[in-house]
């Protein structure tokens, strides 16, 4: 049970975690953002990786 609760746990702070690097995606200071979308490649969280596509759609940029 304990272990279930722990990786429960886990869970919540890692999406808290990529909620709030894409949330950075939207700071005025570059750097900050520059710093979350690299992070959220390395990170390569799903959800994460389609906002950043999303993102650079958006802008008329993409790397494929």
């Amino acid at each position: 049970m304990y272990l279930l609760q722990s990786a429960e746990k886990q869970d919540d702070l890692y999406h808290d975690a990529v909620d709030a690097l894409v949330n950075a995606l939207d700071d005025d200071d570059l750097s900050v953002v520059a710093d979350a979308r690299t992070t959220l490649r390395r990170v390569a969280d799903p959800r994460g990786l389609k906002v950043l596509d999303r993102i650079e759609i958006e802008q008329g940029y993409c790397e494929f």
